[in-house]
């Protein structure tokens, strides 16, 4: 029986006479792919370059029946197929194939898979509460101002140790930071990067 640790946080919103709670993992540690390996191996007759082989056989394989539109099933791990994206339109004659953009990949559990999932876990409450630090904008701006003395660009993983935050909270803020007329950040670098400079608003 494993232990998922959960702790319970504040929504966030702008209402603060009526305030709401959610609860998320807390556990924020991963198992490497090296330890998958490792374990794999230990349980089965199979070795960590033999995972390797099949590891890349299968990424090869859902990239190739991905780009055709294909689902492809896993048996008991799941499904996994294309999601796609474009912008919205008044007209569906507006919408060609140079609009059209892969978004990611969709992965679906099965139900077996969930059910065993639920049958050998149990909840308990972290004891280490890992919640965000609580910050007002010129709090946040001021600690810009000082780590932008030093650097260049911030990323999310810096944004989040300077800021005391979690990580769906950081990027939050950093969207937030990056709106308005007057952005505090502006981000750079493509779609998906996490990297940020500072904008006209803040000054070093």
């Amino acid at each position: 029986m494993g232990t998922i640790n959960y702790d319970i946080y504040e929504n966030p919103s702008q209402n603060k006479d009526k305030k709401r709670y959610h609860v998320r993992v807390a556990n924020s540690n991963s198992i490497t792919y090296e330890e998958v390996k490792e374990k794999l191996s230990h349980s089965s007759s199979v070795t960590p370059g033999d995972v390797d082989a099949v590891i890349t056989g299968v990424c090869d394989l859902i990239v190739k029946e991905l780009s055709n539109g294909m689902r492809v099933s896993l048996g008991e791990l799941g499904y996994f197929s294309p999601s796609i994206q474009a912008p919205s339109v008044d007209n569906p004659k507006e919408i060609n194939a140079s609009k059209i953009r892969l978004k990611g990949i969709n992965y679906r559990n099965t139900s077996n898979l969930l059910h065993r999932l639920q049958s050998e876990t149990q909840m308990e409450r972290a004891r280490v509460k890992i919640h965000s630090e609580r910050l007002s904008k010129e709090e946040i701006e001021n600690r810009l101002k000082e780590f932008f003395k030093e650097h260049d660009n911030i990323g999310l993983r810096e944004f989040k140790a300077l800021m005391n935050l979690t990580e769906s909270t950081a990027v939050r803020r950093l969207r937030d930071l990056c709106k308005g007329t007057s952005p505090v950040l502006k981000h750079i670098g493509t779609r998906n990067s996490s990297m940020f400079i500072l904008a006209n608003k803040v000054q070093q």
